[in-house]
């Protein structure tokens, strides 16, 4: 998991834009140092040189996994597509003899557009990461969007893939959660 801090500059965490992808974001802008360790990390790490973002105006945005309306429909809810290509039939020939007490089905590297957000309200409190993120659950949480100006630390996964339309290796922030520590006066 990644901590970065923002100046909050939109905060759609608790229901999609009406405009654009179905997902929940928060967009902000890095503080100077923040984006050049952020920058040199991911480079590194993914071994690239070059790569393309959900970046404008300086602002990054950190999103859950979009949602796209399927017109093509079976009577369960699912789409046809998505049935006839996703399966959980299984082939005898990938089985195994052992099993699983529990089979956990879920993709924890992104949340989709229906999970909740948790956005921890720091604002009054001293803060000691060290020690508090194993207990972020026992506090407060902000429960509207995160306004304009405020100061921010969002905790998100990262990935990069080749974009469909122009082939460039793009990376994309996989928001998790966020720490409120300040809002403008």
């Amino acid at each position: 998991m990644c901590l970065s801090t923002i100046f909050c500059k939109s905060s759609h965490i608790l229901e999609p834009p009406e405009r654009g992808l179905k997902q929940k974001s928060i967009t902000g802008i890095f503080h100077s140092q923040e984006w050049e360790r952020t920058v040199g990390c991911i480079g590194t790490v993914f071994g690239h040189r070059v790569l393309h973002a959900q970046l404008s105006m300086d602002a990054m945005q950190f999103t859950t996994r979009a949602s796209f309306n399927r017109v093509d429909s079976s009577p369960n809810g699912s789409s046809s597509v998505q049935s006839a290509l996703f399966s959980k039939i299984r082939s005898p020939a990938v089985g195994s003899r052992a099993r699983a007490s529990r089979v956990l089905n879920t993709d924890t590297f992104s949340l989709d557009v229906e999970s909740t957000i948790p956005v921890y309200d720091c604002r009054n409190m001293p803060l000691d990461l060290s020690q508090d993120l194993g207990r972020l659950e026992t506090f407060t949480r902000w429960t509207e969007e995160i306004p304009y100006g405020s100061f921010v630390v969002v905790a998100y996964t990262v990935a990069v893939f080749r974009a469909e339309k122009n082939k460039a290796w793009t990376v994309s922030f996989n928001l998790h959660w966020a720490m409120l520590l300040g809002t403008p006066a």
